[in-house]
Order: C-alpha cells, then sequence, then structure tokens
C-alpha cells in the first residue's frame, strides 16, 4: 500500500482521480504554467497574448476537476513584444522552477497557506488553437493579430502557421528584431538595384 507524504504533478497532460489524490498523508499540488484562474488547459501561453490576459505560473491543491484547486502560490512571467511561442514557454518553464524552488520548503513544512480560485475563469480547447495554426490566404486581419498569430505559434520543434497557395501548403513565420523606437524605415536594394526588403536605419 502507497502512504506517499506528498503527490506532486508538474507539467502534467492526464487527469488524476479522487483514488490518486487522496493517497498522499500531507498535500497534492499541482504545477500549472499558466496563471490561474486564467488560461486553463493547453496552449495557455498563446492565449494569455491574444486574450490580454496575465501570463504566469501557479502552484495549487490538486482536485478531482482539473485546475480548479485553491492557489498555494502564483508568480507572473513578462512577454515581450518580439518573443515567439518558443521562447514564452521556456520563459514560463523558468518561472515555474523558480516559484516552485521558492514554494516547496512552506509546504513540506505544512506553512503554507492557499486561497480560492475567483469564478471567473478562461479556457481554450486545444482544437481552436489549431484552427489558429491554418491561415485563410482571403481573410482580413489587423497588422498585430497577424504578427501576434505568427510568432505565438512558431516552435522550436518546427511548429509553425501554414497557409495554401493554389496547390501549395507553406510553413510561413515572422522573424521580429527590435530597432529602436526612433528607426526609420528604408527600402534597401539588392546587388543590380532591384527592390531588397524593409530595412531600418536610425532616424
Amino acid at each position: 500500500m502507497l502512504e506517499p507524504e506528498f503527490l506532486v504533478s508538474l507539467y502534467f497532460d492526464y487527469l488524476l482521480d479522487s483514488c490518486f489524490l487522496e493517497l498522499p498523508t500531507h498535500e497534492a499540488v499541482n504545477l500549472h504554467p499558466g496563471y490561474l484562474p486564467y488560461n486553463r488547459g493547453f496552449y495557455y501561453y498563446v492565449w494569455a497574448v491574444l486574450d490580454g490576459t496575465p501570463a504566469g505560473v501557479s502552484i495549487q491543491r490538486l482536485r478531482p476537476k482539473v485546475d480548479t484547486g485553491d492557489f498555494i502560490s502564483q508568480c507572473r512571467v513578462l512577454i515581450d513584444p518580439v518573443d515567439t511561442g518558443d521562447v514564452i514557454y521556456r520563459k514560463h518553464e523558468d518561472e515555474a522552477i523558480s516559484l516552485f524552488r521558492a514554494t516547496w520548503p512552506a509546504i513540506v513544512a505544512g506553512e503554507h497557506r492557499s486561497y480560492p480560485q475567483p469564478h471567473s475563469v478562461t479556457r481554450h480547447r486545444i482544437d481552436e488553437t489549431a484552427r489558429l495554426a491554418e491561415i485563410d490566404p482571403f481573410e482580413r486581419f489587423r497588422a498585430i493579430d497577424l504578427i501576434n498569430r505568427l510568432r505565438l505559434l512558431f516552435g522550436a520543434d518546427g511548429g509553425a502557421c501554414t497557409i495554401r497557395l493554389d496547390r501549395c501548403r507553406c510553413r510561413v513565420s515572422v522573424i521580429l528584431e527590435s530597432v529602436g523606437a526612433d528607426a526609420a524605415a528604408t527600402l534597401g536594394t539588392v546587388a543590380g538595384g532591384s527592390p531588397d526588403y524593409l530595412r531600418r536605419r536610425p532616424g
């Protein structure tokens, strides 16, 4: 018979029912890479930007209903306008590790407090995010909305948005580079004088 003192769920994608949650003699906690109650579920970092909700990580008590346990601790994650999805994911990982290291001693000592989650929550399904990855060539976008979709869905594992042009399905991504607030746009040329691409120079 297992009688662990603690049960800790770290980036665990499966639901645990009551028979597991009742095993520990002290506490069952979950490290969720989202700033609960916002962005429950997957692709929390994508929807934090698209919905304009806080990005961050949370440690909570484990309950049979996913991501509903009381808070134990939380930390915000700063997302820069040029960050791509893989960069934002790593930022959440780093903050999650730091938060767990800071919170775990209090959990072990039984000195931690917990707070109920507010009733207002946001959640998105995986298929919602999957639909974002397919760019409709005839859809109209605000520039910022298209840029955000392209950068947020870009991942180190090769993930990116796709678009179908005639019979060709293409991957499409964006590269964002900070050039300073006072830079002015200029049109460069390649050898031979043909138009190159939009470059930036100091104003």
